[in-house]
């Protein structure tokens, strides 16, 4: 008698079909990493005890045979674009420098492009809303910069085409190191970096 039971029992374990397991949730697409150097700290150049008039030095080029562009405090740097190449640095002496739109500035994972101070003393961004804002662009290093009082977002890394959110968020790979934002609040309106649909910001 207990055998039948048992045998009923374990009939009827067999016939009960396991839960349903929710599939997986697709994988965000992950760009190569940029493979960012070690940071080049200046030692001279715009010392405070100078009131900022000794002039300093351009920096060694992170990749050796780069390309270096000077932008004097208060120029626009848009026109730049169409001639920095993978590996290349836009450099900024100190100073006031002004709020900027970049549009598709791209590197590659060897070779990211350098946006970073000249001297000692880092190059200010006199923000106006927002400081510099970056759209659709790809391995790219942001470095020893200082954002002042931005009313919207110091740093926008925006993936969007135009308004238009893509499928699925731009991996960015792009890097922020050694900079400084002064007069961030928090707020709903104010953020020190804000992300739109992208991912790999570091």
């Amino acid at each position: 008698m207990i055998m039948l039971i048992l045998s009923a029992m374990l009939a009827a374990l067999h016939g009960v079909q396991a839960p349903s397991v929710a599939p997986a949730p697709p994988q965000q697409p992950v760009g190569p990493s940029t493979l960012v150097p070690p940071p080049f700290v200046p030692t001279a150049g715009a010392q405070p005890a100078a009131g900022g008039t000794k002039p300093g030095t351009m920096p060694p080029p992170y990749i050796e045979g780069a390309s270096q562009f000077l932008v004097q405090p208060g120029q626009t740097w848009q026109h730049l674009l169409a001639e920095v190449k993978p590996g290349d640095e836009i450099i900024f002496p100190a100073g006031f420098h002004v709020a900027q739109v970049i549009d598709g500035l791209q590197g590659t994972r060897e070779k990211p492009i350098f946006i970073r101070s000249r001297d000692r003393v880092p190059a200010a961004v006199a923000c106006d809303g927002d400081g510099w804002v970056f759209r659709r662009c790809k391995h790219v290093v942001v470095e020893n910069i200082m954002f002042l009082s931005p009313r919207g977002a110091a740093v926008v890394i925006d993936g969007r085409d135009g308004e238009v959110a893509p499928a699925q968020p731009w991996p960015a790979e792009f890097t922020l190191r050694s900079c400084t934002i002064n007069g961030a609040r928090v707020n709903t309106e104010q953020d020190a970096v804000r992300l739109q649909s992208v991912t790999n910001v570091r």
